[in-house]
């Protein structure tokens, strides 16, 4: 990993980043390029949990003996790909001709950035902008290295081309025949941000046990987590960089996994570990959040295009043709803000909600909705199901995090009924759990004393279980092979599994490299 260590970067809060003179590049649609100017294409993926999509990129123009004085700003680069990605960005401007460095990655939602340092963009390499040509910079990576952040350039894809004509066609007619991979200097072998996240793909999301005991989880970089009985977890690596957002069985006689996420990514991840990508149909551009069903009930979906989330549902995959089944509007922040979409299995079907209104519940029999109240019509701010079809949810009365107001309520009929327990803790985050074996779980540690407590009575009467918090962190509970917490700590993220309903937990997977830990310890 030659000169790794140069590229390494923080994310930083955002706040007093500003320069001297900024200067916004321009859409083309907005503002053709003059005779002295060019377009600038890149997408960048970000494999973190740290920071949602970058949204503006800063660009350093490389100053030449004769460069006018209004030339010597920074240019900003503004996202134009917008919501139909959780990760992956795209970016399109207008630049005067020129070499240029690239400097700061921003994301407005989070307030924070990745700035580079000159060392850093150094080795990143820089571009031309041509007059009257389309610089094509393919893909950015950047990726967590334990603490610290690693930026390079894509091998696997090296031109948005194919991006910009299914997502964005109304930037592809720029294309044409002037186009140019616009960097100074080709990819060498000391970048190896690509390469290392994909073998250390963070966000683990949507764990599902299999029939054969196995667990599956949905991961950024393409890739599916697969877990055995002994605990040991390998990768299946799709090749593909977009992230993925949802794993579920699949009944094929030849398959074993279908997986879901941004772009409209479905892949098919047969049992020899082999992925195959899969026709999404006439989806709209977007995400698909959520994929359940078989050749018998037909497929649903989940997918989410701008600020709409609507359930489809397709007889089969092969060329599918999606009927709408409900729309649901969500608001621009529905990957980082109080609006939030919740969607889950059930036994019969599936059933969603969102933040400001009800609970849907779809039966696969039936093809008919049944519609649940949030308990005292509240804020729906997290759901939790637990093995058997036990629902526990956080309501609170301004929709965001909960604390000392929030409600916690669980229901064994489909949302019909809740139960109010009693609560041991006064800040109230996570909501109720059950094991299989029907304990009933609190996490407490916001706040206060760090302790999972649980219950064999429905919440009557609670016994400490372990003095730790699972808090920040997600908890998975699966039907014989325990609970799985997920968590992220400043750029690690760590897989624990609990055999024993909590009282003990094993770290049995982790992005954190302590052999790469030693040599940036020791090079301070």
């Amino acid at each position: 990993m030659r000169n790794i260590f140069a590229l390494l970067c923080a994310i930083v809060a955002l706040s007093g980043c500003a320069t001297t003179s900024t200067k916004f590049a321009p859409s083309p649609d907005k503002q053709p390029p003059a005779a002295n100017e060019g377009i600038v294409v890149v997408s960048i993926t970000g494999n973190t949990a740290q920071v949602n999509q970058f949204d503006e990129i800063a660009l350093e123009r490389k100053q030449e003996q004769k460069t006018p004085a209004d030339l010597k700003a920074e240019f900003i680069l503004t996202l134009v790909s917008g919501r139909l990605s959780r990760d992956t960005a795209v970016f399109v401007g207008v630049l005067p001709e020129g070499e240029y460095f690239f400097r700061r990655f921003s994301d407005k939602d989070t307030r924070k950035f990745l700035a580079l340092s000159q060392s850093g963009s150094d080795l990143l390499g820089s571009f031309k902008v041509r007059p009257g040509k389309v610089a094509d910079l393919g893909r950015l990576i950047a990726t967590p290295i334990n603490f610290r952040v690693l930026v390079g350039r894509s091998d696997i894809s090296r031109s948005n081309r194919e991006l910009v004509t299914r997502f964005l066609p109304e930037f592809a007619k720029h294309y044409g025949g002037n186009v140019d991979e616009g960097w100074v200097r080709a990819r060498d072998g000391s970048d190896v941000a690509e390469r290392y996240a994909m073998t250390h793909p963070i966000g683990s999301t949507s764990l599902v046990e299999m029939k054969n005991g196995e667990v599956a989880a949905a991961t950024r970089m393409g890739t599916v987590l697969l877990r055995d009985a002994n605990g040991r977890w390998r990768r299946a690596v799709s090749g593909k960089l977009e992230s993925l957002l949802w794993v579920t069985p699949s009944d094929g006689t030849d398959s074993a996994i279908l997986a879901a996420g941004e772009f409209n990514t479905l892949l098919h991840l047969d049992r020899r570990g082999q992925f195959r990508s899969l026709d999404s149909g006439d989806l709209p551009p977007g995400n698909i959040l959520f994929i359940d069903g078989n050749d018998s009930v037909g497929w649903h979906i989940a997918h989410q295009s701008g600020e709409d989330v609507f359930i489809f549902r397709a007889s089969s995959l092969s060329a599918p043709k999606w009927e709408r089944l409900a729309q649901e509007k969500i608001g621009s922040s529905f990957w980082s803000g109080q609006e939030k979409f919740f969607i889950w299995r059930t036994s019969r079907g599936f059933a969603y909600g969102v933040s400001k209104g009800d609970i849907h519940v779809y039966d696969y029999t039936s093809r008919a909705w049944s519609h649940r109240r949030v308990p005292k019509d509240s804020h729906l701010a997290q759901i939790v199901v637990s093995p058997g079809d036990v629902w526990g949810v956080t309501t609170s009365p301004g929709g965001g995090f909960g604390g000392i107001f929030a409600g916690m309520y669980y229901s064994r009929d489909f949302g019909q009924t809740w139960t109010e327990p009693n609560w041991p803790f006064k800040i109230k985050v996570q909501s109720p759990m059950f094991t299989a074996k029907g304990t009933m779980l609190a996490v407490g540690g916001a706040f206060g004393k760090n302790e999972l407590q649980g219950s064999v009575d429905d919440g009557k009467t609670w016994t400490p279980i372990t003095e730790r918090s699972l808090l920040p962190g997600t908890v998975w509970i699966m039907p014989t092979t325990g609970l799985f917490l997920v968590s992220d700590r400043l750029g690690v993220e760590n897989i624990e599994n609990s055999a024993n309903d909590g009282a003990n937990w094993k770290i049995e997977f982790s992005t954190f490299e302590k052999a790469l830990f030693d040599q940036q310890t020791e090079k301070k």
